[in-house]
């Protein structure tokens, strides 16, 4: 599990929003929300300076260190545990991987963030191509996408 601290606006020279499946959240005036995510999270960090959002932002595509064997574990801020990072997303890729997202969860649900880190290299894949100026992360690849992992999710239980 993966535990994040949201800062109050303003607070901190970041803000920060993080999309996954929820185990456990609360809320505190002084420091923020706190989460526990299962699975993959999608972390997406927008800087401020003085009071005003500053043009740079970032998104991350993460999950936790123990589900993997070849990735090295990153300190992200506001993230207690180390994380394998699976995608890095800047500017406009942030607007289309959160679309994507938008429509895994509309396909799959919010168990879509438990699959495998294999499927989300995938689904990085998928955001970082583009083909005439429009991102491959459209609705129809990500359902054949999705349905291809459950059939060899299947295969493999059998």
């Amino acid at each position: 599990m993966l535990s994040v601290r949201i800062p109050l606006r303003g607070k901190e020279y970041f803000n920060l929003y993080a999309n996954g499946k929820p185990v456990f959240s609360s809320f505190d005036e002084e420091f923020g929300s706190f989460f526990q995510f299962e699975g993959a999270v999608f972390l997406q960090y927008g800087w401020t300076l003085r009071g005003r959002q500053a043009d740079h932002r970032r998104a991350y595509l993460v999950c936790e260190y123990s589900e993997t064997r070849s990735f090295s574990g990153t300190y992200l801020p506001n993230v207690k545990e180390p994380c394998a990072i699976l995608g890095i997303f800047y500017g406009r890729k942030i607007d289309s991987a959160r679309q994507a997202f938008f429509n895994l969860e509309k396909i799959c649900g919010k168990e879509v963030y438990l699959y495998s880190p294999g499927f989300w290299q995938k689904f990085s894949c998928l955001l970082d191509g583009f083909e005439n100026n429009k991102s491959l992360a459209i609705k129809s690849n990500l359902e054949i996408l999705c349905s291809r992992y459950k059939t060899f999710q299947k295969f493999k239980e059998k």
